[in-house]
C-alpha cells in the first residue's frame, strides 16, 4: 500500500482484508448492496475495549474528562467505549469523572464529506479549562476535523485529544499531516456502512463494518429536487421549500 501507515498506532486493515457475507449473520435485505464485511463485529467491540483501556490510563490521574460525541456516526462506538471506561473506574475505584455532550457536525449526502461545520448546541463551560476527548466515527478526508479542532482549539480546553473508530486511508488526508491519538482500525479508501455508520440514513443497524457497492450507492443516492411549474408561477415560495428540504437531508451523521 502507498499510504504511510507508520505513524498510525493501530489496527491496519489491508485492501484484501474482506470476508464473505454468508459467514455472518447480515440481514438479508442488505446483502445486495453490500460487497463484503470488512470488519466483525466481535472484533469492533474487542478493538474498543483496548481503545477504552487505552484513554483510561491517559487519564486515570486527572479529577474529570470532558467526552464530545460527533453525531451521529460516532453514537454506538462511544455507548460501547462508554460501558468499557465506566467498567474500569469503577474496579480501579478511580476518582475520574466524565462527562459527555452530543454535537452535531452536519450530514455525509451520498459519498461525499460535510460542506459545513456548525456545532451550536456546544457546551462551552465543558470546554474550557477541561480535558477535552472528541470522539468521532471516521477520519476521511481531514476537512471536516480540522474545522471542528479549530472550533474547540479556541475555546482553550486544558487538553484537547481526539478518538476515532476508523482513520480511512484516503491520500487527500495525507496534507493535513495529522492523526487521532487513539486509533482503532486504518481502513482502505473505501465507503463503509453498519455499526451505526449510514448511507443517507441507511444501513445503521447492520452490527459489522461493510463496504457498500455501487448499487447501494447508485440507488440510495438523493436525487436532486426536480423543478415544477410553481417555480415560474411563485418563486419565493418554491426556494424556500428548495431550502427547507436540503436542511432536512442534510441533518444526521458523523
Amino acid at each position: 500500500e502507498d499510504y504511510p501507515i507508520q505513524h498510525l498506532n493501530c489496527l491496519n486493515i489491508q485492501e484484501t482484508f474482506r470476508f464473505p457475507l454468508n459467514m455472518f449473520t447480515v440481514q438479508e435485505y442488505v446483502k445486495e448492496y453490500v460487497d463484503y464485511v470488512l470488519i466483525p463485529n466481535g472484533m469492533i467491540k474487542d478493538r474498543v475495549e483496548k481503545l477504552a483501556q487505552d484513554i483510561y490510563s491517559n487519564y486515570r490521574n486527572e479529577k474529570q474528562l470532558s467526552c464530545v460525541i460527533i453525531l451521529d456516526g460516532a453514537d454506538l462506538y462511544f455507548n460501547d467505549l462508554l460501558n468499557c471506561m465506566r467498567r474500569l473506574i469503577s474496579f480501579d475505584k478511580s476518582q475520574l469523572q466524565l462527562s459527555f455532550d452530543y454535537v452535531k457536525v452536519s450530514q455525509h449526502i451520498d459519498d461525499h464529506s460535510p460542506i459545513e461545520q456548525k456545532l451550536p448546541n456546544l457546551k462551552t463551560e465543558n470546554i474550557t479549562g477541561k480535558n477535552v476527548l472528541i470522539v468521532e466515527d471516521i477520519y476521511d478526508r481531514g476537512h471536516s476535523m480540522q474545522k471542528v479542532l479549530k472550533i474547540f482549539g479556541d475555546l482553550q480546553p486544558k487538553s484537547l485529544k481526539v478518538s476515532v473508530l476508523l482513520h480511512k486511508k484516503n491520500p487527500e488526508n495525507l496534507g493535513y499531516n495529522w492523526k487521532a491519538d487513539f486509533i482503532g482500525f486504518a481502513i482502505p479508501d473505501r465507503f463503509v456502512i453498519g455499526y451505526y455508520m449510514d448511507y443517507n440514513k441507511l444501513f445503521r443497524e447492520i452490527p459489522h463494518l461493510c463496504v457498500l457497492n455501487q448499487n447501494g450507492i447508485e440507488k440510495f443516492k438523493v436525487q436532486p429536487r426536480k423543478y415544477s411549474k410553481n417555480l415560474e408561477e411563485s418563486p419565493k415560495k418554491e426556494e424556500k421549500s428548495i431550502q427547507t428540504k436540503v436542511i432536512s437531508n442534510n441533518s444526521n451523521s458523523g
